[in-house]
């Protein structure tokens, strides 16, 4: 079959109206392309009628492998025919067109002409359609959730640092980072070692802290809130109690009293302890309590019933 002369227009579909925005689904996935079939040797157009044509893409002007192909039977009318790339066999999910194709076309089973054709600039609007939805976003897990909104705010939203706590950005980077140690301020604007407000309801539930707190200022408990638990038994053993050593708070055994001196009109310690002498005075006796038995008979008193 003698070669033929073939010119291409090519007429990319996936656009924009002006003011319109398509969806996703309603943008086309096909190319419209316009050639114009002729005798080389004459110039003249081939004949009207039907012709079949294959269209193959490549990723360089000399490769052999191909990404794409399809077979479409078209009507010539003086020399002009058009197709819809894409009508019959869909591209692939694969091709985004983000690099460059070259397009080889043979017709009715005739040799591929040489040599192939760049594609322009308007098939890679196709490409818009990933940079619109952005190509991060089509990696992410399918059941993930995109974030339009934090606390009810929508829209543009402003991030504050506040009480030792930096926000900077550079470029797309956001950080977030605590104020350095003994620089941090308190609701007075006091500067403390530890960022935890001496006063006030700030901190609620479970506060773990980590390695020593130290530093000015302190930190206020509510009554009842320290069980036995928290306590450190740390040097305690059996009958050992806190206590206070004069320094420090210390676990230790409780001192034992075994005997205390007595005063008044007791003599002795509390192991023995007696009366002291002539300290039995009237003042010292009820009246009325004593009776004929208590006084002995050899008594050098006198008595009656």
């Amino acid at each position: 079959m003698k070669k033929l002369l073939f010119a291409l227009v090519a007429c990319c579909v996936m656009m924009t109206t002006s003011g319109v925005v398509l969806s996703q689904s309603a943008i086309p996935h096909v190319m419209s392309y316009q050639g114009v079939l002729a005798d080389p040797s004459t110039g003249k157009f081939l004949p009207d009628g039907n012709y079949k044509i294959v269209v193959r893409l490549y990723e360089g002007v000399n490769e052999d492998e191909v990404v794409y192909s399809e077979t479409q039977r078209v009507a010539v009318v003086r020399g002009v025919f058009n197709m819809i790339i894409g009508s019959v066999n869909p591209f692939p999910s694969t091709m985004k067109f983000d690099r460059a194709y070259f397009m080889g076309v043979s017709v009715n089973g005739g040799e591929e002409m040489k040599p192939r054709t760049a594609l322009t600039a308007s098939p890679y609007a196709m490409y818009a359609e990933n940079a619109g939805t952005a190509e991060v976003a089509k990696s992410l897990s399918p059941d993930a959730s995109v974030v339009t909104g934090i606390n009810n705010a929508n829209g543009n939203i402003t991030l504050k640092g506040d009480n030792g706590i930096n926000v900077a950005q550079k470029g797309n980077e956001i950080t977030i980072s605590a104020t350095s140690s003994g620089t941090g301020l308190d609701k007075g604007g006091n500067g403390l070692q530890n960022v935890i407000y001496n006063s006030g309801t700030e901190i609620g539930g479970t506060l773990n802290l980590a390695g020593t707190v130290s530093g000015t200022g302190y930190l206020t408990l509510n009554n009842n809130s320290i069980g036995l638990g928290k306590l450190s038994s740390t040097g305690a053993t059996n009958g050992k109690v806190i206590t206070y050593n004069g320094s420090s708070i210390v676990w230790a055994t409780p001192p034992v009293t075994t005997s205390v001196t007595m005063g008044g009109d007791v003599t002795g310690n509390s192991a023995s302890n007696t009366i002291a002498s002539n300290a039995i005075t009237s003042a010292k006796i009820a009246d009325g309590s004593i009776v004929n038995a208590d006084v002995s008979s050899s008594a050098a008193i006198g008595y009656s019933n």
